[in-house]
């Protein structure tokens, strides 16, 4: 068995699934027994710098997973190759209407990937946090050399976890607009104020203002 981008180079090759469950810190040292390949750092709306609150009929929205990728107690590097998001049962589906995500890795350091669904958030979805499930396959290659020859192992493993994603309420917003008498050839003040009722975040505000004045 052999997947695209794995450069074989003799004929053994034996393919492992493992199922990790572990939310151990990864280490800084290289020897790392007893420390999970993978690690789940963050998942949420947006990134973790810049989150998202999406409420109903927010349409497409980027959802990210973080992963750590830990070396194999040898040193042997671990390779996050994709991951899956099962939505089933909730009221958001994938960019092309399914309830199965795919995301391939983005590197952002030496051992970390953002892996990031694009959702759909539809408008009759009901506010609320909702489970989905992830399977993160990775990787790991061994090689090893006897007096005949160089042997290439590639284990290709899941990682499956629970995650949840949240639907938001719609913010509630009021516009009260005061103004004074204003007189001809005079200034005098415009005061709109914006309030937020609800319970959720109001991101990128803004208010334009019209008059029939001269």
């Amino acid at each position: 068995m052999t997947r695209p981008g794995y450069a074989i180079v003799a004929a053994a090759i034996v393919i492992a699934a493992a199922l990790l469950v572990s939310t151990v810190a990864p280490a800084a040292a290289q020897v790392l027994t007893n420390v999970p390949p993978t690690v789940i750092s963050y998942y949420g709306w947006g990134t973790p710098s810049s989150p998202l609150y999406p409420s109903p009929g927010a349409g497409q929205v980027p959802y990210t997973v973080e992963v750590v990728a830990n070396p194999a107690d040898d040193g042997v590097p671990t390779v996050v190759d994709y991951a899956t998001l099962n939505l089933t049962g909730t009221p958001l589906t994938n960019s092309s209407g399914g309830y199965v995500a795919t995301a391939a890795p983005a590197q952002v350091s030496s051992n970390t990937y953002y892996l990031t669904f694009y959702l759909q958030v539809p408008s009759t979805a009901s506010p609320g946090t909702y489970n989905a499930t992830l399977d993160l396959y990775y990787s790991q290659t061994h090689i090893t050399s006897s007096s005949s020859g160089t042997t290439t192992t590639v284990d290709y493993y899941v990682y499956t976890d629970n995650i949840t994603a949240t639907i938001y309420q719609r913010p509630s917003v009021t516009v009260l607009v005061s103004a004074p008498a204003i007189y001809t050839g005079h200034a005098g003040p415009l005061v709109v104020t914006v309030e937020n009722g609800g319970n959720s975040t109001l991101d990128d505000l803004s208010v334009s203002v019209q008059s029939s004045l001269p």
